[in-house]
């Protein structure tokens, strides 16, 4: 692989997926200070070590991630002794200064003290099967957690945490998702609600959407041949809000604001009674 840096800035690198394919480890330059946006985004997807070395100073948030990018493998980051900006601990790639989760390993536990968990950190981790928010983290951001296709525990322990409307989505083999009573989210029927607006956050594989909802949020309903029924109550939809694959269709009662949404955007659907 070619790695690109311009004065101090990892810039890219570039990977020929026939001489590369099966790279385990990848270890950033000695004296790059900056890792520009995308610049580690395509490395091969059997990648399972990241190393940074103590001269890293700043990491931009889109560093890690880019169109076709996969972290799946990640199982070990580790971050040279004396950096000043970054660590590494239990699994997680810390950003000192402002106590936010950058990227996680498959195998992470999120430390106590940590106040955010930034974008993407933990996407499209296969080998993630369950995960604890601490109470100190205040948000949790944009994809956070999304394409955990084996992730089915999730515990939030903070009441105040703030979830991204999209930081879970895709994660349809979630099976238990427990939260503080005061919370302003519930999983209830196998879907995460956001409950103030009664908005539909993510439905999973088994789930059956609530009857109480008005809102569908943008990649909500994600299935693979399986029916999605929408209540009456649901009368928003955002965009993108159903991902219908292998013959999956809406089934809707007939004139219903769903009805409507289906025939506008060319879903497959059934009216039902």
């Amino acid at each position: 692989m070619i790695i690109v840096v311009e004065k101090g800035v990892l810039k890219e690198v570039n990977v020929d997926y026939e001489k590369d394919i099966g790279v385990k480890e990848f270890a950033i330059p000695d004296g790059v200070a900056i890792l520009a946006d995308e610049s580690l985004a395509h490395l091969p997807l059997e990648v399972e070590m990241l190393y940074i070395p103590k001269s890293v100073k700043k990491i931009h948030e889109g560093a890690f991630f880019g169109e076709g990018s996969n972290w799946e493998n990640l199982k070990n980051i580790i971050v040279e002794e004396g950096n000043k900006n970054y660590k590494s601990q239990t699994g997680c790639l810390i950003d000192i200064n402002s106590n936010t989760v950058i990227l996680g390993t498959e195998n992470a536990i999120i430390p106590n003290g940590i106040e955010k968990i930034g974008v993407y950190a933990f996407r499209q981790r296969a080998g993630l099967t369950e995960i604890t928010i601490p109470e100190s983290v205040k948000e949790v951001d944009l994809q956070a957690f999304a394409c955990c296709n084996n992730l089915k525990k999730v515990t939030v322990l903070g009441e105040k945490t703030n979830l991204d409307y999209l930081c879970f989505i895709l994660d349809t083999a979630i099976e238990e998702f427990n939260l503080p009573e005061k919370a302003d989210y519930e999983f209830i029927d196998g879907c995460l609600v956001k409950k103030s607006c009664e908005t539909l956050l993510m439905l999973t594989e088994k789930g059956e959407i609530p009857k109480n909802i008005v809102t569908i949020w943008t990649w909500a309903c994600a299935r693979y041949c399986k029916d999605v029924v929408v209540p009456e109550t649901v009368v928003s939809f955002a965009e993108n809000a159903f991902l219908l694959l292998g013959g999956g269709k809406l089934k809707v009662k007939k004139d219903s604001p769903a009805h409507k949404y289906a025939v506008e955007n060319e879903l497959n659907y059934e009216i039902i009674r």
